[in-house]
């Protein structure tokens, strides 16, 4: 997908996500949008800037909840 930049691993053992990488928010939000089309993932992901890597990714609410900058 456009803007793609990798993987970043997050959190430990059964909590470890790994989530793809974007270099723009908008560019999150349309491979996001672009999945739950598809039917991919589920309509209640959201985008959020990774405190870890400091770089988009999209996943659930939860994880932005833990994870966001």
């Amino acid at each position: 997908m456009k803007g793609e930049k990798g993987v970043c691993s997050i959190g430990v053992g059964s909590a470890m996500i790994r989530r793809t990488k974007f270099d723009t928010e908008s560019h999150a939000i349309e491979a996001m949008n672009n999945h739950k089309e598809l039917g991919f993932i589920a309509n209640d992901y959201v985008v959020y800037k990774c405190k870890v890597c400091e770089i988009w990714h999209f996943g659930k609410p939860e994880w932005k909840k833990i994870y966001e900058k």
